[in-house]
């Protein structure tokens, strides 16, 4: 979905980085980057706010190296309606060279949009 910058701006971006130690699950690793990002966030303002749940855009963009495992219906927000999820290329795998071990490394960005509001400036 595109952005119109005349009817909405951007005004929260969260960002995390979430593992799997164990290298079995990579969807383990894109939970934990989430809920990372949610914890250095201040989404929750969502609620207090005068608008309604239909205006809330919220983008969630995962980056893992191997998406097997990863499915956009286990990425559920607290706090908004349902996002538009984006699984891309990223994330790593950090592999042991000595035991072959393997540990898990997603990335996540969660962007949320609202409509213009009266008196707020929000810069393109």
């Amino acid at each position: 979905m595109s952005i119109d910058l005349n009817k909405e701006g951007r005004l929260i971006i969260a960002m995390g980085i979430g593992t799997d130690v164990t290298g079995k699950s990579a969807a383990l690793a894109v939970q934990n980057a989430i809920s990372q990002a949610l914890q250095h966030s201040s989404l929750s303002i969502l609620k207090n706010m005068n608008i309604s749940e239909d205006q809330i855009r919220v983008k969630v963009s995962v980056g893992i190296k191997d998406s097997t495992g990863v499915s956009a219906a286990d990425i559920v927000l607290p706090f908004a309606p349902a996002p538009e999820i984006h699984i891309v290329d990223g994330g790593m795998d950090v592999v042991d060279p000595e035991s072959g071990a393997r540990q898990i490394l997603a990335t996540t960005a969660i962007e949320v949009f609202l409509p213009k509001q009266p008196g707020w400036k929000l810069r393109s």
